[in-house]
Order: C-alpha cells, then sequence, then structure tokens
C-alpha cells in the first residue's frame, strides 16, 4: 500500500513538472509549443535543415505566427527572437535588452565566470566598458592618428579592388585584414603584411567558427 502511495505521488510529481515544463509565461511572444526538456530545439533544427538555415527558420515562424516577435524554448532556455526592423530597433535602443546570456560557453570563455566586455551587462559591464574606452581614446581612438590609419588601409583595399580590374571578388576575403590592422596598429604600433600566413590562418579559423557558431546557443548552452 505504501509502494502505491509513493508511486503515485511520483507520478503525480512528474506530470506536473512536465505541465511546468511546458506551460508558456504570461505574456510571451507568440511562438509553437515545445517539449519537455528539450524544449524547440528539434523542431528549429529541422525546420533550419530543410530551409538552408536557422535565420530563414526563425523568418518562418515569424510569418506562421504573424507577428515580428516570436517566443521559443530551447532546452531550459527561454529564447525571444526580433524580427523585422521596428522590432530590432526596439531591442537595440531600450536598455531593459541589454543584458547578456549567461551560459556554458559564455563562461567557458573565461574560466567559469563572466568577464571582459562584450559578455557582461549592468554595472560589472559599465566599469570595464568606462576602462577600455578610457585607454583606447589615450591611444588615439576616435581622433586623427586613427582616422590617418583607416585612411591608409582604405586607399590599399580600393588599390586592391582596382587591381583586379573588374574580376569578381568576396569582400570578406579583402575587409578582415583592413580591420584588424586598424586595431593591431593601436595596440602594438606596428602593422602586419597582407600576405602573413598567420594572420592568414587567424582569419580562416574565425570564418571556421562563424560558421558553426550557433545562434540560439547551442545545445550545450541551452542544458
Amino acid at each position: 500500500m505504501v509502494l502505491v502511495i509513493l508511486v503515485a505521488l511520483a507520478v503525480i510529481a512528474l506530470v506536473g513538472y512536465l505541465l511546468q515544463e511546458i506551460r508558456r509565461p504570461a505574456n510571451y511572444p507568440p511562438g509553437p509549443r515545445w517539449l519537455p526538456f528539450v524544449g524547440n530545439t528539434p523542431e528549429l533544427r529541422r525546420l533550419a535543415r530543410s530551409i538552408g538555415g536557422q535565420h530563414l527558420a526563425f523568418e518562418t515562424l515569424s510569418e506562421q505566427y504573424r507577428s515580428p516577435v516570436i517566443g521559443l524554448k530551447l532546452g531550459r532556455e527561454y529564447v525571444v527572437v526580433a524580427l523585422q526592423h521596428a522590432a530590432v530597433r526596439e531591442v537595440h535602443s531600450k536598455e531593459v535588452f541589454d543584458g547578456r546570456p549567461n551560459n556554458f560557453f559564455i563562461r567557458l570563455r573565461t574560466m567559469g565566470t563572466r568577464l571582459g566586455v562584450t559578455c557582461t551587462d549592468g554595472p560589472f559591464w559599465a566599469e570595464h566598458r568606462n576602462f577600455v574606452t578610457r585607454h583606447l581614446r589615450q591611444a588615439g581612438y576616435g581622433r586623427q592618428p586613427m582616422q590617418l590609419q583607416i585612411q591608409n588601409e582604405l586607399n590599399e583595399l580600393t588599390d586592391i579592388i582596382r587591381d583586379l580590374k573588374e574580376e569578381p571578388v568576396w569582400p570578406g576575403s579583402l575587409l578582415p585584414t583592413s580591420v584588424i590592422n586598424v586595431l593591431w596598429t593601436f595596440t602594438t604600433g606596428s602593422r602586419i603584411p597582407r600576405n602573413d600566413e598567420r594572420l592568414t590562418r587567424l582569419l580562416q579559423l574565425l570564418q571556421s567558427r562563424s560558421k558553426a557558431f550557433d545562434m540560439s546557443g547551442g545545445i550545450l548552452s541551452q542544458l
């Protein structure tokens, strides 16, 4: 008898937990129903593979639910996706949306915690941002030396494009080197030649990382 009661209580607790897992929060944006534990992750991955990308999957869901803002649950994380100019502009212009993710990959980058400027928020972020901008200004950020360096890189870039004699060119193979050299010159006082094998390898690794990056954070981040 006691065993039956314990099993019944366990079943009731499990059902209650599963119902809580699939319940949508109040005032949550429209979107598909999700499964316990995994949320919308399997559905989103299937849709992204079938139509050619996660961004297209988000657009499809936006059209399906007739809303520029859709609400999902990916693993354990609630995720709100904003599409269309007005919605994206509102997200980028209001301080309430300034929070940064706090997941596995964010903490992995900084030894199990949250550090830096791009992965933090609140007073900690404000303090570090002020520190970075103050020292960048001392190095010439926003001043004439920086403008001259940008102009030099731009002149070289236009010369390269001109030498191609109207042949097709992928901008992604030219622009990153110019951007890196502007920053590198300010931090080290020297410039990296475009034919430097180390720079080429670095850009290849960054490109591979970008292709492998999951905009939703990846499965480990959603656990």
